[in-house]
């Protein structure tokens, strides 16, 4: 388990541990730090034998609609959701291909139905002026989270060295991930409480894309619900 919160984490893995008497190794990533992520990368390839899955699986939004930028240069919501995420997959990918079969699961979001690459760079270093930067920056992350590494050559590149990289929508599920959102998120999160998935059924469609023996050559391929879906290109 890659956690910010070593504390929270180590609670996880006590709770696996209770459940399936397997031991559960936690280890500090700080995504808003893209030396933390070398650090993590170098750990890991160092010290584990094999990778057989990552699944990316940050989630947060910040406590306000101002831009906020990481040490890096990047807004932070953007950085931790996805940039982080694409350098950890590049340092990980020698021990990915060396442990084939293997695969890369991203989570994303339906909100990538609504972004749009226009001005990307601009508005990824918070230096592009907009009305709404926290919805736009959740939706332009999502739009790259479909799957990542992006370009046609990369992907066939990994495809051939029994790697595959897809990703997926988890629904709206019931998490703490908008505490420190701004106002208005935070009441929409509320309702969703309502009427979200259980964090159990959130998982269901990672597991699936883990645990599916159909799906051991299926890549470049975005999934809700345990099924194939559209995607805007």
């Amino acid at each position: 388990l890659a956690c910010r919160n070593i504390n929270k984490g180590q609670e996880a893995a006590n709770e696996i541990f209770l459940e399936t008497q397997q031991a559960v190794v936690v280890k500090h990533l700080d995504l808003s730090s893209l030396k933390s992520v070398r650090d993590f990368a170098r750990d890991i390839v160092f010290t584990e034998p094999r990778l057989d899955v990552l699944i990316n699986n940050a989630g947060m939004i910040h406590d306000s609609n101002t831009v906020k930028l990481t040490e890096d240069g990047y807004e932070v919501c953007f950085q931790s959701n996805y940039l982080s995420h694409f350098l950890l997959t590049i340092l990980l990918l020698d021990l990915l291909k060396k442990s084939a079969p293997s695969r890369i699961i991203n989570l994303s979001s339906v909100l990538h139905y609504f972004g749009s690459i226009q001005y990307f760079e601009e508005k990824a270093r918070g230096t592009y002026p907009w009305k709404y930067p926290l919805l736009v920056l959740l939706q332009h992350q999502a739009r790259h989270q479909r799957v990542h590494p992006g370009p046609c050559q990369r992907k066939t590149r990994i495809r051939n060295n029994g790697v595959t990289v897809n990703s997926l929508h988890p629904g709206t599920v019931k998490t703490n991930i908008a505490n420190e959102a701004p106002g208005l998120l935070t009441f929409l999160f509320m309702l969703c409480n309502f009427y979200g998935k259980t964090p159990k059924e959130g998982a269901q469609t990672t597991l699936h894309l883990v645990l599916e023996p159909s799906l051991e050559k299926t890549t470049g391929t975005y999934f809700v619900d345990c099924s194939k879906a559209r995607v805007t290109f």
